[in-house]
């Protein structure tokens, strides 16, 4: 059983996830352990970009294309924060 400042704690975290965007979600925006601006800056800008493709044109959940083409851009957006993100912060 959890203690009442764990649970009281894992509430407020849940509280926060349910507060971010999707685009937010998805480049975990809440995860920064080492404080890094650039890596903020980078997940923030993408997670805007990411809104903008999940908003998208209203096809996306309609259309087999449009929604295979959501996952597309969506993945491939995740992946390029991460790898810009990775590519910042590499140390010899």
């Amino acid at each position: 059983m959890m203690s009442p400042a764990t649970a009281t704690e894992a509430q407020e975290e849940a509280r926060k996830e349910q507060e971010l965007s999707f685009g937010q979600k998805a480049v975990g925006l809440s995860f920064n352990p080492s404080g890094d601006e650039k890596v903020q800056k980078i997940k923030e800008h993408m997670a805007a970009v990411l809104d903008i493709v999940h908003e998208g044109n209203g096809t996306a959940s309609s259309e087999a294309l449009g929604y295979d083409l959501d996952k597309l851009a969506v993945g491939q957006l995740v992946l390029a924060q991460m790898a810009a993100v990775k590519a910042i912060t590499y140390k010899k």
